[in-house]
């Protein structure tokens, strides 16, 4: 596993209604054209997302943010949650399945990619086109985005763990850490966060997904401990 340090961030401040709907024609368009059109790499590997949701205010906001990567994704599964997350999902042109069985079902052997998600995660724009740059790149199968703080984007809340015999995580933060760039490099890490990780698919299906019944950071580690 590798754990790219290109953020998955909150960002600062609200967007509003002309902003939502310009992002929503984006991401309409990005959904529906081959990405070799957004991307430098002739043969550039599809890339599904995978939402894990509950909240719809959150979801609308992961929503945005993924219609705002600068390398396209091809589809978006959002799973779970209530009607209310299903109209959002359909706002943007999300599928949506109830359960994460159906949603693995729902992706296609035409992608190479699962950008799994949870509903949290506002990623920056760059974020998508760096972690499959850098998984193609070192050839690995799960590769972590460098996590800030919600409101505070200068605070370091992940950069992957470390886990002893035990699978207890340990980070090496220092509480409020501030981000200056000096985990922002390609590195080998015993697990990476569930907030925003790129996985092979072939491995995403044969593994199941990420356990949506656990605790997040204990869904994380699981899955990459079953991955090695």
């Amino acid at each position: 596993q590798a754990t790219r340090q290109s953020g998955a961030a909150d960002p600062a401040g609200e967007q509003g209604g002309d902003a939502h709907r310009d992002t929503l024609h984006r991401m309409r368009i990005r959904m529906s054209n081959d990405p070799t059109t957004t991307t430098e790499q002739p043969t550039a590997p599809l890339v599904a997302a995978v939402v894990s949701a509950s909240d719809a205010a959150f979801v609308e906001r992961c929503l945005r943010a993924i219609g705002a990567q600068v390398y396209g994704v091809h589809r978006v599964v959002v799973v779970g949650g209530d009607d209310e997350v299903r109209r959002v999902a359909g706002e943007f042109e999300a599928a949506w399945q109830p359960t994460l069985r159906e949603a693995i079902a729902a992706i296609g052997p035409e992608h190479t990619f699962v950008w799994a998600l949870r509903e949290q995660a506002v990623p920056e724009p760059q974020a998508l086109r760096l972690l499959v740059q850098d998984a193609m790149r070192t050839d690995a199968s799960v590769a972590g985005s460098k996590i800030l703080a919600p409101g505070d984007t200068s605070e370091l809340v992940s950069v992957g763990y470390a886990t002893d015999a035990f699978g207890a995580p340990y980070s090496g933060l220092q509480p409020g850490e501030v981000d200056q760039s000096q985990y922002d490099v390609i590195r080998d890490v015993g697990a990476v966060s569930g907030v925003s990780v790129l996985i092979r698919r072939d491995l995403y299906l044969g593994l199941g997904g990420i356990d949506r019944s656990m605790a997040p950071t204990a869904a994380a580690i699981d899955f990459c401990q079953r991955a090695r």
